[in-house]
């Protein structure tokens, strides 16, 4: 969904044109079902069947498309730009365009994939990702990365100096003042909004919040956007924790509706265990909408949200680590922070739309 937050304030600045597997009337309606947008005004899109002759290949038939179009383009005597974020597309193009074709490209870089390989033990599935990524990082004439340690990363390794960018929030989301009163008022006193996968940490809050528990502790707190299985395993978990009491579960909602929930809470919990991608790359949406909707941020400090939130902003506490988390619940003592709101309004989808046009005509 963020690709297409950023697509829609980027195609108001300059004319962008999509390459999408999906078609226009599927994209219409994630638009307006999912984001409460119309389809973009100044967005051209070109569907591309992903399936010809009974072989079915993103690869084959999409890159190929995405050759058409620059071949056009160039045939125009216009100088287009690439933008992805797909590794072996951006790696094969380069192969091709880069130089003095008239192509620039710009990649943002979420993860290095090589990284992750890595530390699943794929070593030899590592070692050829890592070629593609020196391919990529040493051509490629802009790179924008979510997080400083990913950024540092890539100076390390390749060389290559890149422009943290991370993601936004949609201005939409952001909420005028609250008075104290009005703040103190909301129904959950926390909440967690997101995915549910092992590094996001979900358990850790639930270890803490048993803690608590035993401590006569009675709080609200909302878990938010449980899948049907997440949801059976929560519901076992919190039950035989006995937080039944504590800890209300919802499933997913549309991404429109999920700030309702939001405005209902008082501090957002960003609970990232030390693996994968937080020790890196993690820079999730779910900091930014709660910053939006005037929530109070409490956050594991892993390196990649440490390079992220402001320390003005957010409670830190030791990832991993249900104690240290249970502290920093009890210790917290929420109230309406004006800076939140001021943060938030520096990292919109439009700032960040703005920022990367600056960059392009710069090429």
């Amino acid at each position: 969904m963020s690709i297409l937050q950023f697509i829609d304030k980027l195609s108001e600045l300059i004319p962008v044109t999509l390459i999408s597997l999906d078609s226009h009337s599927q994209l219409e309606k994630i638009y307006f079902e999912t984001l409460n947008l119309p389809f973009p005004k100044g967005l051209q899109l070109i569907s591309v069947n992903n399936r010809k002759f009974g072989l079915r290949s993103n690869a084959l038939w999409f890159t190929r498309e995405v050759r058409k179009q620059i071949k056009g383009l160039l045939n125009k005597h216009m100088s287009p730009v690439v933008y992805t974020r797909n590794v072996k597309q951006m790696t094969s193009l380069l192969k091709s365009y880069s130089g003095d074709s008239g192509v620039k490209f710009i990649f943002e870089s979420h993860q290095l994939f090589s990284q992750n390989l890595s530390m699943l033990g794929k070593y030899r599935d590592a070692e050829i990702e890592f070629c593609r990524e020196k391919i990529l990082y040493s051509r490629t004439d802009k790179i924008f990365t979510n997080t400083v340690h990913l950024s540092n990363q890539i100076i390390r390794l390749f060389d290559k100096e890149s422009i943290v960018l991370p993601v936004s929030t949609d201005k939409r989301n952001i909420i005028s003042a609250l008075t104290e009163s009005e703040y103190q008022g909301r129904e959950y006193d926390f909440i967690y909004s997101g995915s549910y996968k092992e590094w996001k940490g979900v358990e850790t809050v639930v270890d803490a919040l048993k803690i608590l528990k035993d401590e006569g502790w009675e709080k609200k707190v909302l878990f938010l956007g449980l899948t049907e299985s997440d949801f059976k395993r929560f519901s076992s978990l919190i039950e035989v924790e006995g937080l039944s009491g504590i800890v209300e579960l919802k499933g997913r909602v549309p991404v429109k509706d999920v700030n309702s929930y939001l405005r209902r809470a008082k501090v957002g919990l960003v609970p990232n265990s030390l693996q994968d991608d937080s020790v890196y790359n993690t820079s999730p949406l779910k900091v930014y909408d709660y910053a939006a909707s005037g929530l109070n941020i409490i956050a594991a400090r892993v390196p990649a949200l440490d390079g992220v939130i402001p320390n003005s902003i957010v409670d830190w506490f030791l990832p991993d680590d249900p104690i240290s988390l249970a502290e920093c619940i009890k210790a917290s003592k929420p109230k309406f922070v004006m800076k939140s709101l001021e943060w938030a309004a520096e990292n919109t989808w439009d700032t960040r739309a703005k920022k990367v046009t600056e960059y392009i005509l710069q090429l």
